[in-house]
């Protein structure tokens, strides 16, 4: 993985980049906490070992054995250890095109939280260790063998995932855009560019991610950037000129504007107001 990391001020944010050859990657991890930072990828880890307080979004949560998460790239979170405690996970990293269609529908609509007991653990360890060994394999040949153990981890997953969302109706592609926008709300994306992406004519697309989401595409997109400058306002001593490009806005009256519009507060007045809250 490759770090970008930000810094002011008494605490730092690292927002970490892919540098794995295929879409996941698979390890394992001992760690004694993580500072704050977030993804341009999706992260799913299950703690093995140990104990911590996850604080995710700026909400506390514990963690011991069996306690896992789902990461989109639209999340901040840091691990905080006891003094001398190692906890052991296993981290499994990938990008959009990953994720199926059974899987993604509530992904990007709440949290996702799992908890395995015993025989759970067993089997996902299974499943992520024949994962991690074709991502090694130096032939990288058998591609279809690797779309079926990720077929298989996904479902699996769904079995253990707390309040798994309703069912909806839809296609594939669908899901790869909400997956798509989550991955690059940082970045200047555009309706029309996510129309050629994914085939759908300018219309129906937005009218899809209306029905899907509950909102315009513009409206989805700011909320993703303010919720994630909320967060950074909150979480970190950065300053609001990089929170706002760090959160994809093109300018700080653009960014002062709509944080105003969303919170009733400038982004000044709102740190000065909230600071030591947590937000999810």
């Amino acid at each position: 993985m490759k770090n970008t990391r930000l810094q002011k001020g008494g605490r730092e944010a690292a927002v970490i980049r892919p540098a794995f050859l295929r879409h996941y990657f698979v390890s394992r991890r001992e760690i004694q906490g993580s500072k704050l930072h977030s993804h341009t990828f999706f992260e799913f880890e299950v703690i093995l070992e140990g104990e911590a307080t996850h604080l995710r979004n700026g909400r506390p949560v514990s963690l011991r054995r069996g306690s896992a998460y789902l990461l989109t790239p639209s999340e901040h979170h840091s691990i905080v250890c006891r003094e001398g405690e190692t906890l052991k996970l296993l981290n499994f990293s990938f990008l959009a095109t990953a994720l199926p269609k059974e899987f993604a529908q509530g992904v990007f609509l709440s949290e996702s939280a799992f908890s395995f007991d015993e025989e759970g653990i067993s089997s996902l360890t299974a499943l992520l260790e024949l994962l991690h060994t074709e991502e090694r394999c130096s032939h990288h040949g058998d591609s279809l063998y690797a779309e079926a153990l990720l077929q298989a981890l996904f479902h699996f997953l769904l079995r253990y995932r707390k309040d798994p969302a309703a069912p909806m109706q839809g296609e594939d592609r669908i899901f790869r855009v909400l997956s798509y926008i989550h991955e690059n709300f940082q970045n200047d994306v555009t309706l029309s560019e996510l129309a050629d992406m994914s085939g759908y004519s300018y219309g129906y697309l937005s009218q899809l991610i209306r029905q899907y989401t509950g909102q315009s595409f513009k409206h989805y997109l700011i909320k993703l950037r303010i919720g994630y400058a909320r967060r950074m306002i909150l979480n970190t001593d950065l300053g609001l000129s990089e929170i706002c490009y760090a959160s994809g806005f093109g300018s700080y009256s653009q960014f002062a504007h709509q944080f105003t519009l969303a919170t009733g507060a400038g982004p000044d007045a709102y740190r000065k107001e909230h600071r030591g809250q947590t937000i999810s």
